[in-house]
């Protein structure tokens, strides 16, 4: 046997399993001051958190039924009139505007918690993904913003809309036809897909579609 057989390996090839369980626990309880300019994206990171306590096995052994059942309560809190889910968790539900990433997020944040989605109004959410489509058969992130035109009405919209009515087993707020006439014209000469079009394929767009 060698003497490389019998070094130890470098700290950082062991996965500290612990640490990352407590860092998830606690980002779940209070996030540090610096984190004050996302707390609009607060529903986002609490779906890495839960996601990263469930793969690591964590979710169940490490967290109270009551810490549990009190994060779902609060997510129902950003159930917007007509079922909307708000990306804020500041603003009261009832002003803030639905958001559809932030639905998503959730709505998957849910389902790691294991928790009925008997509370949710399937018709005012369908409602909100129908408003969120454009006529060009994108998605923007909140209803009619795609009027406003800007970046964000892209594949990453798409995929969310797809997801969300999945979900809940409704694709009725999507107009398939038009939204596939839409990806198409995202492919790009290489055969990829760009996130909008007339962009050149990069970052991975072309999981997306």
């Amino acid at each position: 046997m060698s003497s490389m057989d019998t070094m130890e390996p470098p700290r950082q090839s062991t996965f500290k399993r612990n640490a990352h369980i407590n860092y998830f626990r606690r980002c779940l309880m209070a996030l540090p001051t610096a984190a004050e300019g996302h707390d609009s994206n607060r529903i986002t990171i609490a779906y890495f958190c839960l996601s990263a306590l469930d793969l690591l096995g964590a979710l169940q052994d490490k967290t109270s039924e009551e810490q549990r059942n009190g994060w779902i309560d609060w997510i129902w809190t950003l159930q917007a009139r007509k079922s909307l889910l708000t990306s804020s968790t500041v603003l009261n539900a009832s002003t803030s505007p639905a958001h559809l990433p932030s639905t998503y997020t959730a709505l998957l944040s849910l389902a790691i918690l294991r928790a009925p989605i008997d509370r949710l109004d399937r018709a005012g959410l369908v409602a909100f993904v129908r408003s969120c489509q454009s006529p060009n058969g994108s998605f923007s992130p909140t209803a009619d913003s795609y009027t406003l035109g800007g970046f964000q009405s892209d594949a990453r919209m798409a995929y969310c809309a797809c997801a969300v009515s999945n979900m809940i087993g409704d694709m009725s707020g999507i107009d398939v036809p038009l939204l596939k006439q839409w990806i198409e014209s995202c492919r790009t000469w290489e055969g990829g897909y760009g996130s909008r079009p007339g962009v050149i394929e990069a970052q991975g767009w072309s999981c997306l579609p």
